[in-house]
Parts: C-alpha cells; structure tokens; sequence
C-alpha cells in the first residue's frame, strides 16, 4: 500500500491567464474610450443628477475610479489566475488559490467520481480546457480545475491515478438507491 514517502507528482499546471484575455483588453479598451471622452460622460451623469446635488457631486469626484473599476477587476482576475496551482500525485490532487490569503486543499483521488471535460473554441484554438470533478469531498463536492493547458491529457492522468490509486488501496464503491 503507498503512504506519503512513495506520493509522486504526475503532473502541476496553473490555469492560462489567455481565457481572461478577450475580456482584458475588452474592459481596457473601453476604459481608454472612456478616459478620452470624461468631459462628455462628466457632464452627462451632471444633467442626469442634477436634481440630486449631493449625487451629483460625489458620482462627478468618482468617475474616474469607476470607470477604471471593471479594468481593475479584470487585473484581479488575471492575478489571481497566476497565484492558482494545480497539482496531481499518485495519491491526490491538490488546490493551492489566493492572491494575499493562500488556501491550500487536497482531494484524495479514491473520492473523485466523475470528471468532465469542457473547451469552448478559444480553447480548442489554443489546446486549453476545464475539467469539472464532482467529488465524495464534503468540502469541495463540485470542484473546476479552469483553463488547463493540454487539459485532455491531463484529464487522462488523472483518470489513470485516480484508478491506480483505487486498486492499490483495495477501494470499492457500493452504490444504493436511485441510479439519477
């Protein structure tokens, strides 16, 4: 039976920052778009609140920051992205997120169920995908390991671990009731 000092890893990947590209430059082009036309947006939320002065005065000082905000976002997103880390071993899958607070969570393979591959076509055009795992893990029973590069043959790794894993520990699963 394997314990921790035989675990190997298979395969560690970070998700690909490309599938918040098109939003990225979209929220940047349009923020620029903004920026060069503030007076007239100014002026426009002026009339609009001008029955509101308080509103008025306070939407007309924030503008700026509001208009950057979804690029903002978009930089957070794609940050965060960069901070995630995947890792599959011969015994379990591991999570690692987070920008300033890292979270650390491991799935032992016999408690994946199911696995499901989905790649829309930016990710058929650059061989990147997202595999869907529902899990027996009270923490995470639905779990979306996103934009993974080469993610059929990942897929298939983890399929062959979580399989090897299984019958090296002896794992049997019972399944009762209603098949849905």
């Amino acid at each position: 039976m394997g314990d921790a000092q035989d675990e190997k890893i298979i395969w560690a990947a970070h998700p690909s920052p490309l599938a918040l590209m098109p939003g990225f430059f979209a929220t940047v082009f349009i923020s620029a778009l903004a920026f060069l036309n503030l007076e007239q947006i100014t002026t426009l939320v002026q009339e609009i609140l001008q029955p509101f002065p308080k509103l008025e005065d306070a939407a007309t000082k924030l503008l700026p920051v509001i208009l950057l905000a979804p690029t903002a976002i978009m930089c957070i997103k794609v940050l965060a992205l960069r901070f995630t880390r995947y890792e599959l071993t011969n015994q379990r899958l591991k999570i690692c997120r987070g920008i300033l607070i890292r979270r650390h969570d491991e799935i032992a393979l016999q408690r994946i169920r199911d696995q499901v591959i989905t790649r829309p076509l930016f990710g058929l055009i650059l061989d990147y995908g997202s595999i869907a795992l529902t899990t027996r893990d009270p923490n995470l029973p639905h779990l979306r390991l996103g934009w993974l590069p080469s993610v059929r043959e990942k897929s298939a790794m983890l399929r062959r671990g979580m399989m090897s894993w299984k019958k090296e520990i002896g794992y049997r699963e019972i399944e009762t009731g209603e098949l849905s």
